[in-house]
């Protein structure tokens, strides 16, 4: 029994460590400018290691810094940012390729935390004062008409996005027989274009303006409620 538990630590270890080297290896081909390489090495490790956030991010910016189209690499990052939405790296990368959607969902939530401070600081120095004027009177507004676009911005600019639990084929059709347009990773933000369909089991999504096609429902889950 002892020989078990010794051959799996052994196993054990010896799969931990050829993780940690494959990733180091991948990290200094990155390094070095060999994009390429890096990509290929990242996309091993992740197969061994899938829920890696680090290894997803670097085979992004591997991609990306293969001077191809953004897609590939935007794919990635959206899957990182998409379970950790307060990665500010990932952020800072989707905000560098032009990745507007993103960009402009933090710009509500920043200007409502950094009018909820000034609201405050601004309250306490009126009553150190005990000069409640017009002064205040704007505050108040100012900080209502931000909570308001806040709000409505969060319920209503994604209503109709939703993220794929798993990866999963896209079919021409609202049909497992019809063609096969393109395989979908799990965690990809897509827009679900025909949201009123009477085929309840279906829906329709858009990846791109090129990349249309047909999923089962059960795939997507609606990001609305999440406050994404």
């Amino acid at each position: 029994m002892k020989k078990l538990w010794s051959l799996l630590f052994c196993v054990f270890v010896s799969s931990a460590l050829a993780q940690e080297g494959l990733f180091s290896k991948a990290l200094l081909a990155l390094q070095k400018g060999q994009a390429k390489e890096a990509s290929r090495l990242f996309s091993e490790f992740l197969e061994i290691n899938p829920e890696s956030e680090s290894g997803r991010f670097n085979l992004a910016l591997s991609l990306y810094r293969q001077k191809q189209a953004p897609d590939p690499a935007r794919a990635y990052w959206r899957q990182v940012l998409f379970k950790n939405p307060y990665n500010s790296q990932t952020r800072a990368a989707l905000n560098s390729i032009k990745d507007k959607k993103y960009f402009w969902l933090w710009i509500p939530a920043d200007l409502f935390l950094a009018l909820m401070v000034f609201s405050g600081v601004m309250v306490l120095f009126l009553l150190f004062k005990k000069k409640l004027g017009s002064v205040f009177q704007w505050t108040l507004f100012l900080w209502v008409i931000v909570h308001a676009f806040s709000a409505y911005y969060f319920y209503h600019r994604f209503e109709n996005y939703g993220s794929l639990i798993q990866s999963c084929q896209v079919f021409s059709a609202p049909s497992s027989k019809a063609p096969v347009l393109f395989e979908q990773e799990a965690g990809a933000l897509v827009k679900v274009q025909d949201k009123n369909s009477s085929l309840k089991s279906w829906s329709q999504i858009r990846i791109s303006p090129s990349k249309i096609g047909w999923v089962p429902s059960a795939f997507i889950l609606p990001i609305k409620a999440r406050g994404f």
